[in-house]
Order: C-alpha cells, then sequence, then structure tokens
C-alpha cells in the first residue's frame, strides 16, 4: 500500500482514499462532499471505521464498527483474529497471527489498529502489537512519534493510546468506546 501510495503521490494525485482490506491509506481530504456520511466530519474527510468482531463481548454491537476515525493524511492498518482465522473439526478457532513464543495464535486481544502516515510501519506494528499484550504495547507504541493505536481487548473494553486525543485526527466514540 505504501508504494502505491508513493507513486500516485510522485505522480500529481493530491487526493485519494486507498483499501486494501485492514490497510487503509489517505492521501489529503475527501474533495467530493458525501450527503449519506453518518457523521459530520465525515462528509469533507475520509474517514475508517474499525470493524466489529460482532462476536464474543461485542456480540450486541449495533453497528459494523467499534470506532470510527478521520484520518485525513494517515495509514490505518488493523490485525485481528476475526477477519483471517480458521476452525479446526471440534470448532476451535485460530486466527493467522503467530505467537513466536509458544507456537499458537495469539489470544491477548481481538484487535489492534495502527494510525500513522507510513502504510508498511503500520502494518508492521500492528501485527508486532496484535502478538504483545495491552500494557506492553501500550508502553511500545508511547516511545514511538507520530504513531497511535486502538485496541479491541477481548473483554470488550476497547482503549486507545494516550497520544490519540492530540493528534490531527480523532475518534467519533461509540457508546461502549473508554480508556
Amino acid at each position: 500500500m505504501e508504494k502505491i501510495k508513493q507513486g500516485l503521490v510522485k505522480r500529481g494525485v493530491k487526493s485519494f482514499l486507498l483499501n486494501g482490506g485492514g490497510n487503509v491509506v489517505g492521501v489529503g481530504k475527501r474533495l467530493i462532499a458525501s450527503d449519506q456520511a453518518d457523521y459530520k466530519a465525515c462528509k469533507s474527510h475520509y474517514c475508517i471505521g474499525i470493524a466489529s468482531p460482532k462476536d464474543g463481548n461485542y456480540a450486541s454491537t449495533k453497528s459494523d464498527y467499534e470506532a470510527v476515525l478521520v484520518a485525513d493524511n494517515k495509514a490505518v492498518v488493523t490485525s485481528g483474529d476475526y477477519e483471517r482465522y480458521f476452525m479446526d473439526a471440534q470448532g476451535n478457532r485460530y486466527c493467522h497471527l503467530i505467537d513466536p513464543r509458544t507456537g499458537y495464535p495469539a489470544r491477548y486481544m481481538r484487535s489492534v489498529t495502527v494510525i500513522t502516515k507510513d502504510s508498511g510501519l503500520a502494518d508492521y506494528l500492528s501485527s508486532a502489537l496484535f502478538l504483545m499484550n495491552y500494557e506492553d504495547g501500550k508502553k511500545f507504541i508511547a516511545e514511538l512519534d507520530d504513531v497511535e493505536a486502538i485496541w479491541l481487548l477481548s473483554d470488550g473494553h476497547i482503549v486507545t493510546s494516550e497520544g490519540i486525543k492530540n493528534k490531527d485526527f480523532y475518534v467519533f466514540e461509540k457508546e461502549r468506546m473508554y480508556n
């Protein structure tokens, strides 16, 4: 995604949104207003939703999204256990992200979304953070410049990195979104 973004920018494209399924990149801001946007800001900005797992502690969600954020000029990449997985003959579910310490799928959270300018970095970090517990991930993100994260924890809590409220993007908080 980052290479595609760089190629479009190099060719003079000033505003676009790329969606690579869990890896979304926005450059510029929306040029054509949307009258169908659910949120006022989404009429003139690129809005990106963080999909709900729709099961476990997220089964009662009324929306397809747990959070929606405006992220003009940002990459938003999510790693989770509810899009890419397989089921064994006994009905056990295994996500595609394997914890190298155990050799089994990671089970620290449902998903983690990373927001930064570089899509490649965001992709790497979302996978790395998914393989860490939330506390270690939050400390790790706090040490990085211009990188923020949103975690959907297994217990239904949705938490954000500390700096997310102070950046040039913002999150539309759903009724279940809290730190």
